[in-house]
């Protein structure tokens, strides 16, 4: 099945698989493939964006990790 996924606002036509909870999709562009995989999240509500800095993420991931933990 394909589904449409916005990439940067251009939305581009992705293979998607389904099981219960899950779901992963692809798509391939010249020089370059994507690859998606997600839970309990619809694929209509998706869009996905570049970002260019990694750290704000980290930190946030390892931020929910130490509340999740009780060290905060």
């Amino acid at each position: 099945m394909q589904r449409p996924i916005a990439i940067d606002g251009a939305v581009l036509e992705f293979d998607v698989w389904e099981d219960e909870s899950r779901w992963w999709a692809a798509v391939s562009r010249p020089g370059y493939g994507i690859a998606v995989e997600a839970r309990n999240i619809d694929p209509a509500g998706v869009s996905l964006v570049s970002v260019d800095d990694l750290e704000p993420y980290i930190a946030g991931r390892n931020q929910r990790i130490k509340e999740q933990r009780g060290e905060t």
